[in-house]
């Protein structure tokens, strides 16, 4: 995956097919091949007591089962033009619930240090309408482990202080945050 993504809200996939409180709509992506693929994204209630005013961000095709796959590898003939249509639906969600917070889980340090790095590149302009913040102990500490794997957090992962990021702030990857909440600035 190309990792230079430029967000540009004003230049987006069409979205369609929004719901009436703004937590889920669909969009048409080309893939490198040519084929287009319909995307779902839903922002769905985090149901964290840590978190209360936080939503989870999910996007993917949606299977004949009905069920969104949010960990599948797309090849996007343009990756800034999707993800600057999930950022302009989520623009529009936290516009319209402005206490609300719409977080995303970096699922592995790939995906993790793929948010990050847009965060990065993009802060400029994400700075104009948002808050960026990052979380680790988050999925550390509350999705749970598999019965073989040992939980040993350090001390940073016992946190519940959400931190704000900063511009040009270097993390490595191995303490990187890897859920990322974004925030209506109080301006908007």
């Amino acid at each position: 995956m190309n990792l230079n993504i430029e967000i540009n809200l004003s230049d987006t996939y069409e979205i369609e097919n929004v719901s009436k409180d703004y937590t889920s709509f669909e969009f048409t992506s080309i893939q490198k091949n040519g084929e287009p693929i319909l995307l779902h994204v839903k922002i769905n209630d985090s149901n964290n007591p840590f978190l209360p005013t936080i939503y989870n961000l999910g996007f993917g095709p949606v299977d004949a089962a009905g069920n969104m796959d949010d960990e599948v590898n797309i090849q996007h003939l343009n990756n800034s033009k999707v993800y600057s249509t999930i950022l302009l639906g989520v623009l529009t969600f936290l516009k319209n619930n402005p206490e609300s917070g719409v977080g995303i889980d970096g699922s592995d340090k790939v995906r993790a240090y793929l948010y990050y790095r847009i965060l990065q590149l993009n802060y400029d302009m994400l700075d104009e309408h948002f808050i960026i913040i990052g979380i680790k102990y988050y999925i550390r500490l509350l999705r749970g482990t598999d019965k073989y794997d040992s939980l040993s957090p350090d001390l940073q992962d016992l946190t519940t202080r959400p931190i704000r990021i900063l511009k040009g702030q270097y993390i490595p990857a191995d303490t990187l945050y890897n859920y990322f909440v974004i925030k209506l600035k109080p301006d908007e």
